[in-house]
């Protein structure tokens, strides 16, 4: 069994906390008020270090989220240097199309804004949490010339699915506003110097963009089979 500090710390003060239960007072200078206030201690020692180790995988669910964030970058460059080669400026889709594989990496990319229960209080928490927001416009914008290529039942379930995600981002972002989890973070750089970061306007913005695109990809559902 591992040992952690709260573990002996509970060791020493126990004994203690039996003693004062037959004396008022071990000493002159060590009463039954310090041994409760050491005690507390070992209660907020024992408090971090499980914090401590549910956190630890943090680490790598944070690479992973990364990882598929650089695969979508990858797909959406290979598209743009294609287009460019092929001198399509329309820059058709022929790495990154809306597909169930790639909606499956998205959904791995997007897991910062749509966790709700990760406290994420400082700068360059919520940083990367509104940055995905305006990355999942970026790619929803960049699957607008691969919808054109599909059949009508493939393309339906592709939109459908595509727009789950974003309808649950949307929900779980206002949730995330109207709790405090995003909110404008101020910081100083000097005792005259302050900056304030509008995350939470900037989280507005990016959800009207979201949607916009949203309505336009269902749009496109219905015009495209005609066309």
């Amino acid at each position: 069994m591992d040992f952690y500090p709260s573990q002996g710390c509970y060791g020493i003060m126990q004994p203690l906390e039996n003693e004062l239960q037959y004396h008022s007072h071990i000493s002159a200078n060590f009463t039954s008020e310090n041994v409760r206030y050491l005690l507390n201690y070992c209660s907020q020692a024992s408090y971090v270090e499980d914090e401590n180790r549910i956190s630890k995988p943090i680490f790598w669910i944070g690479i992973y989220i990364a990882l598929a964030s650089l695969i979508c970058t990858l797909a959406m460059a290979a598209d743009l240097l294609h287009g460019f080669r092929s001198r399509k400026i329309w820059f058709p889709c022929k790495y990154f199309t809306l597909n169930a594989a790639s909606i499956t990496v998205i959904t791995v990319a997007m897991k910062l804004p749509v966790d709700l229960s990760s406290l994420m209080p400082f700068y360059l928490d919520q940083a990367p949490k509104v940055g995905s927001i305006a990355f999942m416009c970026t790619m929803m914008a960049n699957f607008m010339p691969s919808l054109a290529s599909m059949d009508n039942k493939t393309l339906l379930a592709n939109v459908i699915g595509l727009a789950i995600l974003v309808i649950t981002m949307i929900v779980n972002i206002c949730i995330q506003i109207s709790t405090g989890v995003i909110e404008n973070y101020n910081f100083s750089l000097s005792s005259t110097n302050h900056i304030v970061t509008n995350f939470m306007i900037l989280a507005y913005i990016y959800m009207a963009l979201l949607f916009w695109l949203l309505v336009v990809l269902i749009s496109s559902v219905f015009n495209i089979p005609a066309s």
